[in-house]
């Protein structure tokens, strides 16, 4: 039971940071880019693609945990070159 309720309250916390106006969310999406929790990483990912439209690089959670430094490293280039 308590991981359903993770698992909702992450969900909801990356809706929430993504319907933030103005890019106000990209600065704690690029944060996401190099935390160890292979989750919290993930949402950066996934959440800066959307934001951006950039869907070459907006992997499934099997496709990005199967190869997460090549997602990782794009959106870190796209962050330092921003």
């Amino acid at each position: 039971m308590v991981v359903v309720g993770v698992i909702a309250t992450q969900s909801e916390a990356g809706t929430a940071i993504i319907n933030m106006p103005g890019g106000a969310a990209i600065p704690a999406l690029i944060r996401a880019l190099i935390d160890d929790d292979m989750a919290v990483a993930y949402c950066g990912v996934i959440s800066l693609a959307e934001m951006t439209g950039t869907n070459a690089y907006a992997p499934s959670k099997e496709k990005f945990l199967g190869d997460p430094g090549y997602y990782l490293d794009y959106w870190r280039e796209w962050a330092r070159a921003r």
